[in-house]
């Protein structure tokens, strides 16, 4: 069964009646959607088949290894899949994250804002996505330390799953710690070091 939190994404992207190119999670479905399976092949037909109104990849660094792609390369093939006036959304988890440090789906903010930039989309909202980019429970605006302060304060809370009980436990205490230093921490520092981040980014439409 899917977790419902892998589409929260709807929440935060425009409303759109056009085409849709979705990279899910799991096993999500999206009415109408364009869902290639995860490998290269099935992605390079599927981009060949946009461009998009929107496309939607809810955790960049599950298809990475799958597609032999870097996540800033998939970023771009991505946004160049994007229509004008379209938009893109993206998940990520954040490379300065202690427990992602050596991830290699992971990347930091700054380079998924270039890669958007050089590809000719304008970046309209970033995002912390929490507890993770891949299942995000909350998805608070960057822009807004004070939505981020409440969330941290009274709706976040320690997660960190693994298959081995004893190594869950210490990741969750090094977690509640992590959490408990972030609420004392500047806004600045807590978006560099968030576990998950997420982007949204539009094309201009084309002057007429």
């Amino acid at each position: 069964m899917s977790d419902a939190r892998t589409m929260n994404w709807r929440f935060v992207v425009p409303a759109t009646t056009g085409s849709l190119l979705v990279l899910p999670v799991h096993d999500e479905e999206v009415p109408g959607a364009v869902a290639p399976s995860r490998t290269g092949p099935a992605l390079r037909a599927a981009l060949a088949e946009g461009p998009y109104t929107a496309v939607v990849a809810a955790d960049l660094s599950r298809w990475t290894s799958e597609v032999g792609m870097t996540t800033p390369r998939l970023l771009a093939a991505l946004a160049g899949a994007v229509a004008p006036g379209g938009y893109l959304y993206a998940g990520f988890p954040g490379r300065l994250y202690p427990l992602q440090v050596a991830s290699r789906g992971a990347v930091v903010p700054f380079r998924v804002r270039s890669a958007l930039r050089r590809q000719g989309l304008q970046v309209a909202s970033t995002f912390i996505a929490l507890p993770t980019a891949a299942c995000p429970a909350l998805i608070v605006p960057v822009d807004s330390p004070a939505a981020l302060d409440y969330v941290l304060r009274n709706l976040s809370f320690p997660y960190a799953p693994s298959s081995r009980p004893f190594v869950g436990r210490a990741r969750q205490e090094l977690v509640r710690a992590m959490q408990a230093a972030a609420v004392r921490a500047p806004h600045s520092l807590r978006v560099a070091g968030a576990p998950g981040h997420a982007v949204l980014a539009v094309r201009p439409e084309v002057a007429s």
